[in-house]
């Protein structure tokens, strides 16, 4: 994937001159950095919007570029309130009063009304309708390889990620989510016939953006096959919310395809008669076997078994 990052500086006073990477800026007393990035991810036009996007920034100034932001990022971050009172030690900085949390004392309600307002903020910062959804490590990210590879992980992270999005008022954050899972559909029926010769589709532990939905390369995690499952469940929760039934129309086909995976891998248990998948395998779970020492796996199924059956009867 090719990108590009633009950069220009605005001074006040002084100048700058380019020397070798750097931008130079001496006796200035304000400098306004501008900054123009993207990349051609879906055949975007980078190498010309960004050029558009940093000459169209630059005309405007400093306080109308922040009285904008302010505008448009109160219209989601208003839309919630709480206030659980301030307690005594409201005024500490935020790292003393996280340890005195940690160190039992429980008089600081309005730590838990900043946590609360902060989980919105990364929310309302990491996405929008037709973006992407935040991934690991989100766009704060200062590596360029970054841990876990930046990706989504389908065990539970991205889907925790979306979790309070509802009830927090925040619920069309949750429609890039949804994009990202329809996108995952084709590559998942390719991956549930190669792998389980399985009617409908499956993501496992790990995606990204290019439609990985193979099991990942550890076995003790890899092959966890509940991801699609799980992300089903978001895509229902936002319909539960909303009641909107054209996006119940445009993610139907999408669960009753993970239904039907699942479908056709149950198996019975000959010890209770319960259909169950095979293989079934926890990414975070283990416990030790009867010799001590051998770590094994174990995943439990009940909340994919019941979208199974809501999906199959719709």
């Amino acid at each position: 994937m090719k990108y590009l990052a633009r950069v220009q500086a605005k001074l006040k006073d002084g100048t700058i001159r380019p020397e070798n990477n750097n931008l130079v800026v001496e006796d200035a007393t304000e400098v306004l950095i501008y900054i123009s990035a993207g990349t051609d991810f879906k055949g975007f036009d980078f190498e010309q919007k960004t050029s558009q996007f940093l000459s169209a920034a630059m005309k405007k100034s400093y306080d109308l570029q922040k009285r904008s932001h302010i505008v448009t990022f109160n219209k989601l971050f208003k839309r919630a309130y709480i206030d659980l009172g301030e307690g005594a030690v409201a005024d500490l900085p935020t790292d003393r009063r996280i340890a005195n949390f940690y160190n039992n004392f429980n008089n600081d309600p309005s730590l838990a009304t900043l946590f609360f307002q902060y989980g919105r903020y990364l929310s309302i910062s990491s996405t929008r309708v037709g973006l992407l959804p935040p991934n690991l490590q989100g766009l704060w990210a200062q590596e360029i390889n970054t841990p876990w590879n930046g990706d989504y992980h389908l065990d539970v992270n991205v889907q925790m990620n979306h979790w309070p999005l509802e009830v927090v008022n925040l619920s069309e954050l949750n429609l890039p989510l949804a994009e990202l899972v329809k996108s995952l559909v084709e590559p998942g029926k390719k991956t549930a016939k190669a792998y389980y010769n399985a009617d409908g589709w499956i993501a496992h532990v790990i995606t990204n953006v290019w439609g990985f939905t193979e099991p990942g390369e550890s076995a003790s995690w890899g092959a966890s096959n509940a991801g699609s499952g799980w992300l089903c469940s978001n895509l229902w929760d936002h319909y539960a919310f909303t009641n909107d039934l054209n996006y119940l129309k445009d993610i139907y086909p999408v669960l009753k395809g993970s239904a039907e995976f699942y479908k056709s891998v149950l198996v019975k248990d000959p010890k209770t008669g319960w259909m169950v998948t095979s293989p079934s395998v926890s990414p975070e779970n283990t416990f030790y076997m009867a010799n001590g020492k051998t770590r094994a796996s174990v995943w439990d199924l009940p909340l994919i078994i019941r979208l199974c059956g809501s999906c199959l009867r719709m």
